[in-house]
């Protein structure tokens, strides 16, 4: 009597075909896991840029004074005492105040400051580059002092 199955040559080609499915489907998921990666470091970086230019749009709008140091470190003054400082490190941006402090990685470049002033020191706005994955982000905020403030500091 025979007993039916199969062949050694049937069970090798099975295994290969299975293997062969089975290398496709795992390829399948690691391109769909990096394109989730990618995706992921893309959007941090979109919300990078938003929110350096959201902060200094807000601060210079809000501020009554803006100054310059010798490290070009923004100062920003408040009509209530209060202070926050941004500083433009070498690929980050820190903004730091009473309430606040917050180190946005952000590769930046062509800062320019420019000045109201060489005498008073007052910011008149700011302008540089942002450029990552082959694009650039240009970011330039002026700032509009008010008449008494201008009188005041001369």
């Amino acid at each position: 009597m025979r007993l039916k199955g199969f062949t050694l040559i049937e069970i090798l080609i099975a295994m290969l075909l299975s293997s062969i499915l089975l290398a496709l489907a795992v390829e399948v998921i690691l391109h769909i896991s990096s394109i989730g990666i990618l995706q992921n470091k893309t959007s941090k970086q979109n919300y990078n840029v938003v929110k350096v230019y959201s902060v200094l749009k807000e601060n210079f709008q809000n501020a009554i004074l803006i100054k310059v140091d010798r490290n070009n470190d923004l100062s920003f003054s408040y009509s209530d005492g209060s202070k926050v400082k941004i500083t433009f490190d070498s690929s980050m941006v820190i903004v730091s105040g009473i309430n606040v402090h917050d180190t946005i990685p952000l590769p930046w470049e062509g800062l320019k400051i420019d000045k109201l002033d060489s005498v008073s020191g007052l910011v008149s706005g700011i302008s540089f580059r942002i450029r990552y994955n082959d694009l650039q982000y240009p970011i330039i905020i002026i700032k509009d002092y008010p008449q008494q403030v201008l009188y005041s500091e001369n």
